[in-house]
């Protein structure tokens, strides 16, 4: 009653199997907040689902590759019954979907860059929401029904388990050198928008300011990069203009007495940026199937491996 059946099931089906499992409201209202977030990022992807068209831009194309990869990932290991893991690494993306990729895409969606900006995200949306529901089924079962009925025909468990090849085929280049840039690209957003947002906060200002600029300094091809995601990170941030220069990197620190508080260097730039998780058997399942599979596994361990305090 607290915190909701897919709260209790997420506890249930973290527990690996062969290790003790202690009752935790905790980890339940983990698993509560969860749902609430699914179903909040759900809505936001389905609010304004049209224009849809080709998936265009390297941030789309990059958000699903990743998504594709632990689609793999997640039938490789419910295929060796270890769905704990599989709750684990879908948990990972989707926090990382919704703190990253959705602030990224907001504005574009929403036709700030023109119909065909906003038709490539707002369809990498409906194909993340798809295929982030049937992964989430067999953990967070009511939710991603609820979800599902909105705007798929029957049940989200009798669904067909997702694949990698459905990915790729929204996809115009789903090999090298075209993905790597991307995730470049990607991975450099990401960056940027995390250190802005960090400065937002250690000065206490509310992101609902806006910034006049935002000075950059970062290697020639972090540099590079910059014209692809300008206008994506401009509306996530509410910044005017990014200044970018090339030169060596310096603290912030160093900046704020130089250039003012306003002014914010990006520490770093990755030379390499490894995938979300590592890639894995290509077996088919079916939501449905992989909904037993828990209850079978999950639950029942769970349960016959509670502690109970001695004088209850």
């Amino acid at each position: 009653e607290e915190h909701g059946s897919d709260g209790v099931r997420y506890w249930a089906a973290s527990a690996r199997p062969g290790g003790d499992t202690i009752f935790e409201a905790a980890e339940m209202k983990v698993g509560r907040r969860l749902a609430m977030k699914l179903l909040n990022a759900s809505r936001f992807t389905l609010g304004s689902a049209l224009p849809q068209g080709p998936i265009t831009h390297a941030v789309d194309r990059a958000m699903l590759r990743n998504l594709a990869a632990l689609v793999e990932d997640a039938t490789k290991n419910l295929d060796a019954y270890d769905y704990a893991r599989v709750l684990q690494h879908a948990e990972e993306f989707f926090w990382r979907f919704c703190d990253d990729y959705l602030e990224l895409v907001k504005g574009r969606r929403y036709g700030e860059q023109g119909e065909g900006p906003a038709a490539s995200a707002n369809s990498a949306l409906v194909a993340a929401l798809s295929v982030l529901l049937r992964l989430f089924a067999p953990f967070l079962p009511f939710v991603t029904e609820e979800v599902w009925s909105w705007w798929q025909q029957g049940s989200v468990h009798q669904a067909p388990w997702p694949t990698r090849a459905e990915l790729d085929a929204l996809l115009p280049e789903a090999v090298e050198p075209g993905a790597s840039m991307d995730q470049l690209v990607y991975q450099w957003a990401a960056d940027v928008l995390f250190e802005v947002r960090k400065q937002r906060s250690e000065a206490k200002q509310p992101l609902k300011v806006p910034i006049t600029a935002v000075a950059i300094t970062a290697g020639a091809d972090a540099v590079a990069l910059m014209p692809q995601v300008d206008a994506d990170l401009r509306a996530a941030l509410r910044v005017q203009r990014f200044d970018c220069t090339v030169g060596e990197t310096r603290s912030f620190e160093e900046a704020a007495r130089r250039e003012g508080p306003a002014h914010i260097p990006v520490a770093r730039l990755f030379a390499e940026f490894p995938g979300a998780v590592m890639l894995g058997s290509a077996g088919v399942v079916s939501t449905f199937a992989a909904f037993y599979l828990i209850t079978a596994f999950a639950l029942a361990h769970a349960t016959s491996m509670l502690h109970y305090p001695r004088d209850a």
